[in-house]
C-alpha cells in the first residue's frame, strides 16, 4: 500500500515537472515558481487590530514557532546528529526533514527530482546564505505554504509525513490560496495582481486534518546499512485526537489559534470588518524554544524581535497554564499515632491529545511536597533542579527510565508522564531513527480516549496500560508519605510541571562532534534552567495531627446520666 502511494506521488511529480517546463520555459525550479516569502503577504496582512490592539497576521506569526521552524537550534542539532549517526542515510534524512521545517525549498527541490537539504540552506556564522532559496528555507512554514495546501487526501495516510499537496499543474498568477472567508470580485483581483494567487473559500483550512499533513509524523529505524528496519509513529497527535471526545467537538485551530476580539479585518489594503477571525499567534507548547530564539535572536538572524517572541512565548505560557491540565489533591484527616500522610493526586488532561503530545521529548511530572508548622521539608518527590528532575533514573543514567507508578512511598519515586524509546535491543535511546517503539508511553490520554481498542500508533505502553486508575483523560496516583510522630499541621503542595526538552535529550547531543549540536549545547548551558519549564498547575490541602479520642468508663457513665435527665425533662414537658 505505502508502496503503491509512493510511487503515485513520485509520477504525479514527474508529470507536474514536465508540465511546468513547458509553461515557464525552465527545467529548474526554484521556491519562487510556487510560492511568496512572508515579505510578500505582511504588506497587506500587517497593520490591522481587532479590539486588543495589534492582531497583524504577520508580526504574530514571524515570533512563532512556525515561522522559526528552520531556525530552531535543537531541530539543526536533532537532524546533524542523524546524518552523523546514520552516514549512508543522511540524504534522505536531509530530505525527510525539510519537508516540513524548510518546505518552500524542499518542494521545489522535489519537482526537480532532487531530494531536499536542510545544512546547504542555513546561514554561515557571519550570517550570510548563498542564493535566494536560502532565504525561502529561512521562512520556515510560512503563509503561502499552509493557505495553497489543497483538500486532497486530507486526514488519509498518503497525507501524513509532509503528504501535503499543492496545485503546480496551473503557471503563477491562476493558484489558488485557500482562506475561511469569502473575499468580494474587486479585493480578489487586487489580491491577485499583488501577490499572484487568487482567493477562494474553503472549509478545509480550519480543519484538524490540515495540520496533520506535518503533525503526524512516521520515522524508520535504520540499521548499520541504512536499511529500513522498523516504522515509528514519532509524533502522531492527530490521531489522539481522532481516537478521543474532542474530534466531535473542537480542531487543532480551535484551540491554538485564538479568536480576535470582536469584529477584525484582515487585510489593511480595503479589508472589511470579519466575525470569528483566528489570530496567527500560534500558542504551542515550546515556552523554552521561544526563550532561547529570544536569548540568541541576533546570533540567528531572525526576523523578528526578542520583544515579539517574549510575547509569544507569554501567550504560549498562558495557553498552558489556562488550558493544558487541572489539578487536585485530597489527603485523608490525621489523628494522634498516624505515622504516613495518605495522599491522591488527580491529574486531568484537558487537551485533544496526550499530556504531553507530539516529540518524545517533552515531559510532564508531578512534585509533591509535605512541610511541617516550620516550613520544613518533610518529604518531596519530583524537585526540579539544574534541568533535571531529582530521582528520576533516566536523567541519572541514559539506559534506565523511571517507571509509571500507582502508588508512590519514597522520595526517589516521581510519577512522570513521558514517552521513552527503545531501540531494537530494548535499550533506551533518544536517537529517533534507532528508536523501533515505546518502552513507555504513560502520556495522559485525552477525554473519551479508550485505551484498550487504541490503534498501536498510539497505545499506552508499559504500567499504565493494566493501571487502573489510567485512562478516560485521566491519571491517579497515591502517596503514601512517612512522617515523624508528632503533632502540628503538615501542608500538602502538588505541582505540575512541564518541560519540552527533558534533560536527557539535550545533554546525549554532547556525543554528536559538530558545529550545530555545539551551537546548541552552548545556548543550552547559558540558558536559565527555570525557563526550561512551566508550572502548569498547582494545588495545596492543609492537614492537622489531631489527638486521639479515648472513651473512659466515667465518660460512658456522664453521658448516661445526662441523657436520663434529658428524658425526665422532657416527660415533665
Amino acid at each position: 500500500m505505502k508502496k503503491q502511494i509512493n510511487v503515485s506521488i513520485f509520477a504525479t511529480s514527474i508529470f507536474a515537472a514536465l508540465f511546468l517546463m513547458c509553461v515557464t520555459g525552465h527545467a529548474q525550479f526554484t521556491p519562487a515558481d510556487f510560492f511568496k516569502d512572508s515579505s510578500g503577504c505582511q504588506g497587506c496582512h500587517n497593520g490591522i487590530s481587532d479590539k486588543s490592539g495589534d492582531a497583524s497576521f504577520g508580526v504574530h506569526w514571524r515570533a512563532s514557532v512556525m515561522a522559526n521552524a528552520s531556525n530552531d537550534p535543537y531541530w539543526r542539532a536533532s537532524v546533524r546528529r542523524e546524518t552523523i549517526d546514520h552516514p549512508k542515510a543522511a540524504t534522505a534524512i536531509e530530505d525527510k526533514c525539510a519537508t516540513c521545517h524548510m518546505p518552500m525549498t524542499r518542494f521545489s527541490q522535489k519537482q526537480n527530482g532532487q531530494s531536499g537539504q536542510v545544512f546547504a540552506h542555513l546561514p554561515d556564522s557571519e550570517g550570510r546564505v548563498t542564493g535566494a532559496d536560502a532565504l525561502f528555507a529561512k521562512d520556515g512554514v510560512s503563509c503561502s505554504v499552509c493557505h495553497q495546501i489543497q483538500d486532497k487526501s486530507l486526514g488519509e495516510e498518503s497525507s501524513f509525513t509532509g503528504g501535503f499537496q499543492i496545485d503546480v499543474t496551473k503557471p503563477a498568477g491562476d493558484r489558488a490560496v485557500y482562506g475561511p472567508f469569502e473575499v468580494e470580485k474587486g479585493v480578489r483581483s487586487v489580491m491577485n495582481s499583488a501577490s499572484g494567487y487568487s482567493p477562494q473559500k474553503s472549509e478545509h483550512i480550519q480543519k484538524s486534518e490540515l495540520c496533520a499533513t506535518c503533525h503526524t509524523l512516521y520515522t524508520h529505524a535504520l540499521d548499520d546499512a541504512g536499511r529500513e528496519t522498523a516504522v515509528l509513529a514519532e509524533q502522531v497527535p492527530f490521531l489522539e485526537w481522532q481516537h478521543s471526545d474532542y474530534a466531535d467537538a473542537a480542531s487543532c485551530q480551535d484551540c491554538h489559534m485564538v479568536l480576535a476580539d470582536g469584529p477584525m479585518a484582515i487585510s489593511s489594503v480595503l479589508g472589511s470588518p470579519r466575525e470569528n477571525v483566528q489570530k496567527h499567534v500560534f500558542r504551542g507548547g515550546n515556552a523554552f524554544l521561544l526563550s532561547m530564539l529570544g536569548a540568541f535572536s541576533d546570533e540567528l538572524f531572525l526576523n523578528t524581535s526578542a520583544t515579539e517572541l517574549q510575547r509569544t512565548r507569554t501567550a504560549t505560557i498562558e495557553q498552558l497554564q489556562q488550558n493544558a491540565a487541572t489539578l487536585e489533591l485530597s489527603v485523608r484527616p490525621l489523628t494522634e499515632g498516624d505515622t504516613q500522610i495518605s495522599a491522591l493526586v488527580t491529574v486531568i488532561n484537558n487537551t485533544g491529545h496526550k499530556l504531553p503530545t507530539a516529540y518524545p521529548s517533552r515531559r510532564v511530572w508531578i512534585q509533591l511536597t509535605v512541610k511541617d508548622d516550620h516550613q520544613a521539608i518533610v518529604f518531596e518527590s519530583g524537585r526540579f533542579y539544574d534541568g533535571k528532575i531529582r530521582g528520576n533514573d533516566n536523567d541519572r543514567n541514559a539506559r534506565r527510565f523511571e517507571p509509571h507508578y500507582d502508588v508512590i512511598t519514597s522520595s526517589e519515586q516521581v510519577q512522570i508522564y513521558e514517552a521513552i524509546l527503545g531501540d531494537s535491543q530494548n535499550r533506551v535511546t533518544t536517537g529517533l531513527l534507532q528508536a523501533t517503539d515505546y518502552l513507555k508511553d504513560n502520556r495522559i490520554v485525552p477525554a473519551g480516549f479508550d485505551k484498550e481498542t487504541a490503534h498501536s500508533d498510539i497505545a499506552v505502553k508499559g504500567a499504565a496500560r493494566d493501571d487502573i486508575s489510567f485512562g478516560d483523560g485521566l491519571d491517579k496516583v497515591a502517596y503514601e508519605v512517612p512522617l515523624p510522630p508528632a503533632q502540628g499541621t503538615y501542608t500538602v503542595t502538588a505541582n505540575l510541571w512541564y518541560q519540552p526538552i527533558g534533560y536527557r535529550w539535550a545533554v546525549n547531543l554532547n556525543a554528536t562532534e559538530a558545529r550545530e549540536a555545539a551551537d546548541f549545547l552552548r545556548m543550552y548551558r547559558r540558558m536559565d534552567k527555570n525557563q526550561t519549564v512551566v508550572k502548569l498547575a498547582e494545588t495545596t490541602v492543609k492537614t492537622t495531627v489531631l489527638p486521639s479520642l479515648t472513651i473512659t468508663d466515667a465518660d460512658r457513665a456522664a453521658a448516661k446520666q445526662a441523657a436520663a435527665l434529658q428524658a425526665e425533662t422532657e416527660n415533665l414537658d
